[in-house]
């Protein structure tokens, strides 16, 4: 599965963005409707919609060729490292610590999540967590950003982690209250 992209930017023209995944049998309509696939749909979207802020507001281009890159082993360091990869993956690697806020936000019972969904206070024994429930590629992902990506992956991590505290604790405060 994977996506394809203009080659060039038309302002104020429809843009046209393809997914493809070959449905050729059974086995692969079955693939369709996993949750691996919907993690791969994610990844994708977010790679659209990094186009449409990196290329068509800012008519800016990719300094990468990600065909090339993907077939060396040093490309594969590289494409990890490219800002619309690192953004796709650490949307895939942050989706439950988002989820967990949505639910916070949207009304949810404090009681079940911590039963349920429980997030220790320490970050640094959280960020194991985090990371074990994302898609495995996205896991393998983590595993090769450079130190200035981890760096910044840590730090926006931890951004997305202190809002969930934040929300939690004032959610409870008002039901004390």
């Amino acid at each position: 599965m994977g996506s394809m992209y203009p080659n060039t930017p038309r302002h104020g023209y429809p843009q046209t963005f393809t997914v493809t995944m070959p449905v050729t049998d059974y086995d692969s309509i079955n693939k369709l409707v996993t949750t691996r696939t919907m993690a791969v749909l994610s990844h994708e979207l977010h790679h659209v919609l990094d186009f449409m802020r990196l290329h068509v507001m800012n008519n800016a281009r990719n300094n990468y060729d990600a065909n090339d890159v993907l077939h060396n082993i040093d490309g594969r360091e590289k494409y990890y490292n490219t800002p619309t990869e690192y953004n796709s993956y650490f949307f895939g690697l942050a989706n439950r610590l988002l989820s967990r806020i949505r639910d916070l936000e949207e009304g949810g019972d404090l009681d079940i999540l911590e039963l349920y969904d429980p997030l220790p206070r320490d970050f640094r024994k959280a960020l194991p967590i985090i990371v074990g429930e994302a898609d495995r590629a996205d896991k393998a992902a983590y595993s090769k950003f450079n130190p200035v990506m981890m760096r910044h992956f840590i730090k926006r991590l931890y951004g997305l982690f202190q809002r969930f505290w934040k929300t939690y604790d004032e959610i409870a405060k008002d039901q004390q209250s």
